[in-house]
């Protein structure tokens, strides 16, 4: 079987962290989740497709390089009764070099910026949706990129959203 890589397609905003939003006072809240199916040719895997909005707030004391560039979702997890977390699906993405990175910026403490029509795909074994359930907690695990001002392209970092409703009904 052959693997598949997605894209998101929405342009989405960037921060430049080492590790993870949270260490430098970042929270990502992921609103208005939409999610359907798409039929692929494999009936034991289901293709959910994510449309959701993004707001990135700086809670932190200090300023946080943003951009508008592509969102890439690696994982995305489920909490469990004891509230530890499951990991769903991970997924890989690689530039080759073709691939456009936005310019980027500035976002002041206390301030908060949201984006909407962030879509992404996610593969997932069906027998996984039947102990899911239709309605659990999930959050996601992004990789942001930017551009600097001298050209290079900035892997900002991955993060983990807060946690999130969404109906995962095949």
């Amino acid at each position: 079987m052959r693997a598949r890589v997605f894209r998101l397609t929405a342009i989405a905003l960037l921060w430049s962290c080492s590790t993870s939003g949270a260490a430098q006072g970042l929270v990502i809240h992921v609103e208005n989740v939409s999610v359907r199916s798409e039929q692929i040719n494999d009936p034991a895997v289901v293709m959910l497709r994510f449309k959701f909005r993004l707001r990135l707030q700086n809670e932190g004391t200090q300023e946080v390089k943003i951009g508008s560039a592509p969102i890439f979702v690696m994982t995305i997890q489920n909490r469990l009764p004891d509230r530890s977390w499951n990991t769903l699906a991970e997924q890989s993405w690689y530039d080759d070099a073709s691939q456009k990175y936005a310019p980027c910026s500035e976002l002041n403490a206390g301030q908060s910026v949201g984006f909407g029509d962030v879509d992404t795909g996610i593969a997932l074994l069906r027998k996984q949706l039947n102990v899911v359930g239709s309605d659990p907690v999930l959050r996601f695990r992004l990789q942001l990129r930017c551009q600097q001002s001298d050209g290079s392209k900035v892997n900002v970092g991955i993060f983990v959203t807060e946690p999130f409703k969404a109906s995962l009904k095949p």
